[in-house]
């Protein structure tokens, strides 16, 4: 899934690397940065993309967005969600100091307990009952 978020977007602006500070945010684990702004939009392109995204969940593009990858389209939403949520608490706590980052073993617990497709659809159906 190809996003434009705000928060993320803004981390990638700055050269701030995206850090977990809150339990969802761990869930993509390490996010690697595209380094062009650049539109995706030839195969040459993609498959730089597809390289920086590696095995990772999710791939910032400098000053243009985020790619999230997931099993199916519910997955992917939540995993969007959690990138920006996570995005804007990082940008937000770094407005006053240095935000708290989430050790290894925290993002290994988080990541242990809360995949589950049960909280990915409840983040699918907070956001749907919105609309």
């Amino acid at each position: 899934m190809h996003t434009h978020p705000r928060w993320s977007t803004f981390l990638t602006m700055v050269g701030a690397r995206y850090r977990a500070v809150y339990a969802q945010g761990s869930l993509l684990g390490e996010i690697p940065l595209f380094d062009s702004p650049l539109s995706v939009n030839t195969r040459a392109m993609g498959e730089k993309v597809a390289a920086t995204l590696g095995q990772s969940h999710a791939v910032l593009l400098k000053s243009h967005g985020a790619i999230v990858v997931g099993t199916n389209i519910v997955e992917c939403f939540a995993l969007a969600a959690y990138l920006e949520e996570n995005a804007q608490r990082q940008y937000m706590a770094m407005q006053i100091g240095t935000p708290y980052v989430l050790s290894d073993a925290e993002q290994q617990n988080f990541r242990e307990r809360l995949w589950t497709p049960a909280l990915f659809r409840k983040t699918w159906d907070h956001y749907y009952s919105k609309l």
